[in-house]
C-alpha cells in the first residue's frame, strides 16, 4: 500500500513537471510564431520594394510592425520602423519618414542597427535641406556596418552628397569616386553616378555631368528604378539647359515630370502635395524653360 501511494505521488509530480515545462515554453513558442509571421510579411515587403511598389510595401511593413509590437520583439520593431522610414522617403514623404525613424531611435539596438538608422535619417535630412545635420549623421554612421559593405558604401555615398550640398566639392568627389569602385548593388552605383553628375554640374563642368547623368539613367532604367530615372532625367534636363540645348532640356525635364506624376496615382491629396514639394527641382526648371522657349526671339519681336 505504501509503495502504491509513493507511485501515485511520483506520477502526480511527474505530470506537474511536464505541464510546468510546457507552460513555460508557451510564451517562447508564441513569440517564435509571431516572429515567423512578421518575417514572412517583411519578405513580402522586400519584394514590393524591389518592384518599386511602395504602397504595397508600406502595408506589409505596417502589418509586421503591429505583430512585433504585440509580441514585444524590440529588434524586429526597430528594423521595421527603419524600413518604413525608407519606404516613405522613397515616396517623397520625408516628414512622415522622419517620424518613423525617430520612433526607431527610442528602441535599443546594436551598433549595426544604429548605423543604419543614422544613415537613413541622413538621407531624409538631405531631402529636407538640413545638410549639416545630414553630414553629422553620415559621419557618425561611418564604420558601423563594415560587416555589410553595400550598406557601408551607401552611407559613404550619402556622406559625399552631403559634402556636395555644403560646397565641399573636392571632398565630395573623392568620397563618391571611391564609392564607385566598391562592388555592390546596381541601385547604389546609379546613386553614386548621379551624385558625381551633380557635383560636376555645380562646378560648371557640364560635359562631365552629362556623361555621369547618362550612365546613371541607363543603369536606373535597367533596374526599373522609376524615381531614380526621373532624377537622372532632371539632371540631364538642367545640364542641357545650361548648355543652351533648350529643346533637349524640355524633353528630358518633361519626361522626368511625367514619371513623377505616374508615381502619384493611389495617393491621397496630401501625399501628392508632399511629392510635389519634394520634386520641385524637376517642375521648376521645366516651367521656366518652357516659358523661355515660348517667348518670341528679340530679333523677331518687331514683326
Amino acid at each position: 500500500m505504501q509503495s502504491l501511494r509513493v507511485f501515485r505521488t511520483l506520477c502526480i509530480l511527474s505530470r506537474f513537471a511536464i505541464f510546468s515545462v510546457i507552460w513555460q515554453n508557451i510564451p517562447v513558442q508564441a513569440q517564435n510564431l509571431n516572429n515567423n509571421q512578421a518575417s514572412e510579411l517583411l519578405k513580402q515587403a522586400d519584394f514590393f520594394i524591389e518592384s518599386n511598389q511602395f504602397l504595397a510595401a508600406q502595408t506589409k511593413l505596417e502589418e509586421a510592425l503591429r505583430v512585433y509590437q504585440a509580441a514585444g520583439i524590440n529588434p524586429g520593431q526597430q528594423e521595421t520602423l527603419i524600413d518604413l522610414g525608407i519606404v516613405y522617403y522613397r515616396q517623397g514623404r520625408n516628414q512622415r519618414a522622419l517620424e518613423y525613424l525617430q520612433q526607431a531611435e527610442t528602441i535599443p539596438g546594436n551598433s549595426s542597427q544604429r548605423g543604419r538608422l543614422l544613415s537613413s535619417q541622413g538621407l531624409v535630412y538631405l531631402e529636407l535641406g538640413d545638410y549639416y545635420r545630414a553630414l553629422t549623421n553620415f559621419q557618425q554612421a561611418q564604420g558601423t556596418q563594415l560587416q555589410d559593405l553595400p550598406r557601408e558604401n551607401r552611407n559613404q555615398i550619402g556622406l559625399g552628397e552631403s559634402y556636395r550640398y555644403i560646397g565641399a566639392y573636392a571632398q565630395a568627389l573623392q568620397i563618391l569616386e571611391l564609392a564607385l569602385r566598391v562592388p555592390g548593388e546596381r541601385s547604389d552605383r546609379a546613386q553614386a553616378l548621379n551624385a558625381v553628375g551633380n557635383v560636376y554640374f555645380d562646378l560648371g563642368q557640364y560635359e562631365q555631368s552629362l556623361d555621369y547623368y547618362q550612365q546613371a539613367l541607363a543603369l536606373r532604367q535597367s533596374i526599373g528604378d522609376r524615381s531614380g530615372v526621373a532624377k537622372a532625367l532632371t539632371g540631364l534636363g538642367e545640364t542641357f539647359l545650361k548648355s543652351v540645348n533648350l529643346f533637349q532640356a524640355i524633353e528630358s525635364l518633361q519626361a522626368g515630370v511625367d514619371i513623377f506624376e505616374s508615381l502619384r496615382p493611389g495617393l491621397r491629396d496630401e501625399q501628392k502635395v508632399a511629392i510635389f514639394e519634394t520634386q520641385t527641382y524637376a517642375y521648376g526648371p521645366l516651367s521656366s524653360t518652357t516659358k523661355t522657349v515660348s517667348k518670341p526671339s528679340a530679333q523677331w519681336s518687331h514683326i
